[in-house]
């Protein structure tokens, strides 16, 4: 059931198509949402605050595509859908993996789930980092390859063997 909280979060998503996250007013957002002021404060003290909601909402999703333990399942499905979940909402994600505290945040997160998956904390670090720096590029290059040829890239390089590409 879609609540009011949804549906400001849509608006505002709708808004990033526009505008940085810094100049979307209270005003456009419930004009964007066809609600009321009062209703806007009911569920957020300020714009900072929706804007929070909707990274933790959208983060959440994010990480939940490797809520998995089985890394073969990982090589057949989450990367496909990750990256049509960054298609979904592109417009967040043109801005916070601009920032470079979020870009950080968000590979530290991945890092956490993907020790899971690799059972070694360093190259969960490398693989965590090294996708958000991969998905970054994709979006700041305007998607300019499909979702599933993004993550069969991503694919490629998540599942090669490292140690035997370098010559030491």
């Amino acid at each position: 059931m879609k609540t009011l909280k949804d549906t400001f979060q849509k608006a505002y998503l709708q808004l990033l198509h526009q505008h940085p996250p810094n100049q979307i007013s209270v005003k456009q957002i419930v004009l964007a949402a066809n609600t009321s002021r009062s209703s806007f404060y009911t569920h957020f003290d300020n714009r900072e605050q929706i804007h929070l909601y909707v990274k933790q909402q959208i983060q959440k999703e994010f990480l939940m595509h490797y809520e998995i333990n089985d890394s073969k399942e990982l090589s057949n499905t989450t990367t496909l859908t990750l990256c049509q979940h960054i298609i979904k909402y592109r417009s967040y994600y043109q801005y916070a993996l601009q920032d470079t505290l979020e870009f950080h945040h968000l590979a530290i997160e991945l890092s956490n789930y993907l020790k899971h998956v690799y059972n070694d904390i360093d190259y969960a670090i490398f693989a965590s980092f090294g996708t958000i720096g991969f998905l970054k590029h994709w979006v700041e290059h305007d998607f300019l390859i499909s979702p599933s040829e993004a993550a069969e890239k991503l694919m490629k390089i998540g599942f090669t063997n490292w140690a035997s590409k370098v010559n030491i």
